[in-house]
């Protein structure tokens, strides 16, 4: 089972869910001052707001085979995560912003490792290796957060 919060395409997002024979209940606006985990206790229509679909499965292999459905159409607007013992007591709201945050991070991370695949370094400048170094450096850290992420990139941007 798994928990979806619908923004403005829900329709074809039901289709994709549909397709995949999985039971789903429908959060929404009502329910972001809710746990995340209580939120699998009920089930009723309603309608979204958000830009994205939020969606909450209960196992790693629903979470899986959700993103992967979502991926061969081509549809990009929905954050995926799995109930833990930790993000089920979390509001609605809280989980939802948690999930952007996190997908910010991995965006930019992405673009990050992008940045890095580029460099030659037979036709780099000493201050553009220094910047790539730096950038490595900062993708290496697990503790490295999106505002590093940024901050390198745009150093990156601005030295091209």
């Amino acid at each position: 089972m798994i928990v979806v919060y619908l923004g403005r395409e829900s329709s074809r997002i039901i289709k994709i869910i549909d397709n995949l024979k999985i039971s789903y209940k429908r959060i929404g606006d009502d329910d972001l001052e809710k746990s995340l985990g209580s939120c699998f206790e009920k089930q009723e229509s309603m309608k979204g707001r958000k830009k994205f679909a939020y969606i909450c499965a209960q196992s790693q292999e629903e979470a899986f085979c959700i993103m992967r459905s979502f991926k061969e159409k081509g549809y990009t607007k929905v954050r995926i995560s799995i109930l833990t013992e930790t993000n089920a007591n979390w509001k609605v709201q809280e989980w939802m912003e948690e999930l952007d945050e996190e997908y910010q991070y991995f965006t930019l991370r992405g673009a990050l490792q992008k940045e890095l695949e580029k460099v030659v370094f037979g036709n780099v400048t000493f201050e553009q290796l220094t910047t790539y170094m730096k950038a490595r450096e900062i993708f290496m850290n697990n503790e490295s957060t999106s505002e590093d992420y940024k901050r390198i990139l745009e150093e990156i941007k601005n030295m091209k």
